[in-house]
């Protein structure tokens, strides 16, 4: 199709103005391309009539394409296959030769039989090439508002999607078939042979053609996406799933206005993966004034296919005013399978907003998140039952050299990003700067995570109304935090820093859970404030500050630098603290840890919270007056000695 013009048209079943089913197993190869043509106004889809005569009945509002999932049709070779053996075998009985059949099978193999057939649906029945297209006002009552594509790799290139509407992609959505393969009856002990076997070589076949890194199975770029909506679960501009061989790729592309407003998620983008060892890619892209119901204004992923070891790179994106109701105003990772990871580098968030992780979150599964309750009991220690990390050292979230900048986190935490319960995080050469927290951690905020590794990082400028300016964490087992910059941020308690580890209580052995662990080195915590005032409150002991419940009141005012609580274990080395931090109570540091009483059996050895300052530089005057660091239970301590484990024992230079 060329330069042609596809009007008002209707389709009771799929594509409004084009649905092309291709065959199974290569029978014929179908081709469609598409080149400087318009559609507009098409529908596809009956709410009389839902069904239609095909499975793919309502898809793709101006253009549907599909094809049969080769595990359908594996089974279907399987049944033929055997039924061939069973009349081979009653020929033999009646005395037919066996040679013959041996070369009659011999020959269907090497002519069209079940191998050659198989391997030409490796290449795909079908294809489809959209380039120079504009697809305006399409509508589908299921997936697909313009165009819907199934098990067909797919090239779109140079073409425009504008207020088109669908279930899932409201402009374009790319399906792949069902990872797991089922057979249509139970399988004898011999049938389940055959298919094993031909399973095992189908995925060797699979290995040796699967597309490429430069030739993946969906493939967008320089496109435009906007006003588009998802009228279902995800994807208002785009919807792809991905999956092993059959990755995706979107570069050079615009998302602007389009929404998933109807308990939907990804507003610009939905990525899902299905199987194992899914990739995909999203590229060099804008994202502006997206927005989704639920996660991910701009970007939804969704990482949890069955075999696990997925990666999806977010690289070179600017992504601003993208919001979303519950959580990931600009990115959202919904649900993670073992050995996922979601990478976002050199890219650049501003301005986006959600209830809580107002431009990035991350959570194991699905399920509503939630933040902790209060500065002293850190949250139920999910973490520690699990997470979805493979191991020591494997982080599920990799950010870097990523700029988030004035985002907000309008009914929770986390106003740059949030990590959910068992999450594991590394965040390198990030800056956030200006972002805002209703609750706590207006840069970053971790509940219950696992991990999180902050390396060069900047946080400057960030505000909580409760706990964290900069950064508050619950992470249940380590928080590491080096050569980065703390500044210029405010809360009311804890105005840079709220450090706290998982809850104390009993776990389901009947011991106590283990103190999470803080490690801060070579760092500068500058210029940070905690006051009532800060989180615009009164400074009276009241249940409230400046209208809004103060849960963390008790210590409000407590810890200018980083304020120090529950099952958690400090230890900063070489971090300069000397400037600018304010707090009624500890400017630099204020702990409420439960720490050792002077002269404990087994000395420091048996303490399982502490608190060590090594080489750390406090404001002098601070220091003489025993102001630096405050704690419920202090002693003094004595200059050169290693470690105290009660409250805030420290060694420190003093300037």
């Amino acid at each position: 199709m060329e330069a042609s013009t596809f009007l008002i048209n209707t389709a009771g079943g799929a594509g409004g103005a084009l649905f092309v089913s291709a065959p199974a197993l290569g029978a014929i190869r179908v081709a469609i391309t598409a080149s400087k043509c318009r559609f507009t106004r098409n529908t596809a889809g009956s709410s009389v009539f839902e069904r239609g005569s095909t499975t793919d009945s309502g898809c793709g509002g101006a253009v549907a394409a599909t094809s049969t999932p080769k595990y359908r049709a594996m089974a279907v070779l399987e049944a033929a296959q055997l039924q061939q053996q069973q009349q081979e075998a009653t020929a033999a009985a009646n005395g037919s030769s066996s040679s013959s059949s041996g070369s009659n099978n011999s020959s269907s193999s090497t002519n069209g039989g079940p191998e050659a057939a198989a391997l030409a649906y490796l290449d795909s029945a079908c294809s489809l090439l959209v380039s120079g297209c504009v697809f305006e006002d399409n509508v589908a009552l299921s997936n697909g508002g313009a165009v819907s594509v199934v098990s067909c790799p797919a090239r779109v290139d140079r073409s425009s999607f504008a207020r088109n509407a669908g279930k899932s992609g409201g402009g374009l959505s790319s399906r792949v078939e069902s990872q797991e393969a089922v057979s249509a009856t139970p399988a004898t002990t011999e049938q389940q042979q055959q298919q094993t076997r031909r399973r095992a070589q189908q995925q060797q076949q699979v290995l040796l053609q699967k597309p490429s890194e430069s030739n993946p199975w969906l493939q967008v770029w320089d496109s435009n996406f906007a006003n588009n909506t998802a009228t279902g679960p995800c994807g208002g501009g785009l919807h792809v799933e991905f999956g092993r061989g059959e990755s995706a790729r979107i570069a050079r592309c615009y998302f602007s206005g389009n929404a998933a407003p109807s308990a939907g998620s990804g507003g610009a983008v939905c990525l899902q993966a299905l199987g194992s060892s899914g990739r995909a890619e999203v590229a060099d892209c804008n994202f502006s004034g997206n927005s989704a119901a639920e996660l991910g204004g701009g970007v939804l992923a969704e990482l949890a296919g069955s075999g696990g070891g997925h990666h999806l790179l977010l690289s070179r994106l600017v992504m601003s005013a993208d919001a979303a109701g519950r959580a990931g105003g600009a990115v959202a990772l919904a649900s993670v399978s073992a050995s996922s990871v979601l990478a976002l580098q050199d890219s650049s968030i501003s301005g986006s907003s959600a209830a809580q992780g107002g431009a990035v979150y991350a959570q194991c599964r699905g399920g509503s998140s939630s933040s902790s309750s209060s500065a002293g009991t850190a949250g139920t220690g999910a973490a520690a039952a699990g997470g979805c990390s493979s191991g020591v050292g494997y982080d599920v979230l990799r950010m870097d050299k990523t700029r988030i900048s004035q985002c907000m986190a309008r009914a929770g935490s986390g106003g740059g990003l949030y990590l959910a319960a068992g999450t594991t995080a590394r965040v390198r050469d990030c800056v956030f700067t200006a972002n805002t927290a209703s609750a706590s951690g207006g840069g970053v905020r971790g509940t219950d995570c696992a991990r999180l590794s902050l390396e060069r990082v900047w946080v400057r400028g960030g505000s909580a109304d409760q706990l964290g300016g900069g950064v508050a964490s619950t992470c249940a087992e380590l928080l590491v935090l080096n050569g980065s910059s703390i500044v210029n941020n405010s809360a009311l308690t804890g105005g840079g820093l709220a450090l706290s580890g998982p809850a104390a209580a009993a776990t389901a052995d009947g011991t106590s859970s283990r103190p999470a662990t803080v490690t801060i080195t070579d760092a500068t915590i500058a210029a940070n404030r905690a006051s009532p005032q800060a989180a615009g409150g009164s400074g009276s002991n009241s249940n409230s500050t400046g209208g809004r419940q103060a849960v963390y009141v008790r210590y409000g005012g407590h810890g200018g630098g980083a304020f120090i609580a529950g099952n958690v274990s400090v230890l900063l080395r070489g971090v300069d603290m000397s400037v600018g931090n304010l707090a009624v109570t500890g400017s630099a540091v204020a702990s409420t840890q439960q720490g050792c009483l002077p002269g404990a059996a087994g000395g420091d050895d048996a303490c399982a919270q502490q608190l060590i300052l090594q080489d750390v530089r406090l404001p002098v005057q601070e220091v003489r007056r025993g102001k630096g660091i405050t704690g419920a239970r202090s002693r003094a301590c004595e200059r050169g000695a290693a470690s105290c484990c009660y409250q805030h024992c420290a060694e420190w230079n003093i300037p």
